[in-house]
């Protein structure tokens, strides 16, 4: 996060695939994508692994956290 945050970006987007399966850390994912600053914010979306799953009410009560 700190190289990104480096960068200066107006903008982050982070495009899905947290994890890679249903045993993954979602939580340790979403806790390091906090660190990132943008003054137009931070977006993102899931990825087709958190379909896969079925973690994505989980990802968007962690993300909801963050708000």
């Amino acid at each position: 996060m700190d190289i990104a945050n480096e960068l200066g970006a107006d903008l982050a987007v982070v495009t899905g695939d947290f994890i890679t399966g249903a045993g993954d850390s979602l939580a340790d994912c979403i806790d390091e994508i906090r660190h990132l600053r943008a003054p137009l914010g931070v977006w993102g979306c899931n990825g087709n692994h958190e379909i896969y799953a079925r973690a994505e009410d989980e990802a968007q009560r962690l993300f909801a956290r963050l708000a």
